[in-house]
């Protein structure tokens, strides 16, 4: 009987088109191949793994959402970034989604920069005139300045960050579609709220959420059944900073701009 079974097993896969194949694989050499997947990603394929045949990229199942699974790291030591560059820094410590609103974010931005070093704090100004969380309660938002280049950073840590991205006229950026998962981004995979929308195109920001739902009422609640729009740096579009959210419950990271 388990002769049988085998064969019948056997002949199954013969008879099965690759592409049609998740996983096919040589077991003895070790490798493993994951074929592509047109099944909507929902609660009953949270943890599957695709892949993209178009972009070349594995993606990962995570909710309703399949996000790519990109990791991009600089090379050699982060270049100081130029004195008359703004910065990008992602904090050092997580709250949730009670931020005591805009003027909150704001003063735990300050706080967690002022206390910890990261690259290019040397020749910024540090101050409550400087320093702004990227951060949207509702249809305001704290925003870059224009035209103005800001350069990536990690607070404690100034062997991390250096690449940078250029603000445009509308206070919109980055302008591209670039993960910011490497050593010259945010160093890892790493969450933080931001109650922002993106405009028109995926490379983009700027639209705030005008849903307080989605804000976690205007950043004053930590209730776990109100949600507050975050971003994931492990993605190359607007889940960069605008993903909907999770319950406003579970700690995150700021982000925070120091305007030169």
């Amino acid at each position: 009987m388990k002769v049988f079974l085998l064969i019948l097993a056997l002949i199954i896969i013969s008879f099965t088109p690759l592409d049609a194949q998740e996983i096919s694989g040589n077991f003895q050499q070790g490798s493993i191949r994951i074929g592509p997947d047109t099944t909507p990603c929902d609660g009953t394929r949270d943890g599957a793994i695709r892949y993209d045949s178009t972009s070349k990229i594995y993606e990962f199942c995570y909710a309703t959402d399949w996000r790519k699974i990109v990791t991009e790291t600089g090379t050699g030591a982060p270049p100081i970034p130029p004195a008359g560059n703004g910065h990008f820094v992602i904090t050092s410590g997580q709250w949730d989604g009670n931020l005591g609103g805009m003027a909150g974010a704001n003063a735990k931005c300050l706080a967690d920069l002022t206390a910890n070093d990261w690259l290019g704090k040397a020749t910024s100004t540090v101050d409550a005139t400087h320093v702004f969380a990227f951060i949207c309660p509702n249809i305001t938002c704290n925003n870059p300045l224009p035209n103005t280049t800001y350069n990536f950073a990690v607070s404690g840590d100034v062997t991390k960050g250096g690449a940078s991205f250029t603000v445009d006229a509308s206070q919109r950026g980055p302008g591209n579609n670039i993960a910011w998962t490497g050593t010259n981004y945010f160093d890892g995979i790493k969450e933080y709220f931001t109650g922002r929308s993106w405009s028109g195109t995926t490379s983009w920001w700027h639209l705030p959420s005008s849903d307080n739902n989605n804000n976690c009422n205007s950043w004053t609640s930590n209730s776990a059944i109100v949600t507050g729009r975050y971003g994931n740096s492990n993605n190359t579009d607007h889940v960069r900073w605008g993903q909907w959210g999770p319950t406003c419950d579970i700690p995150k990271h700021l982000l925070c701009f120091v305007h030169p």
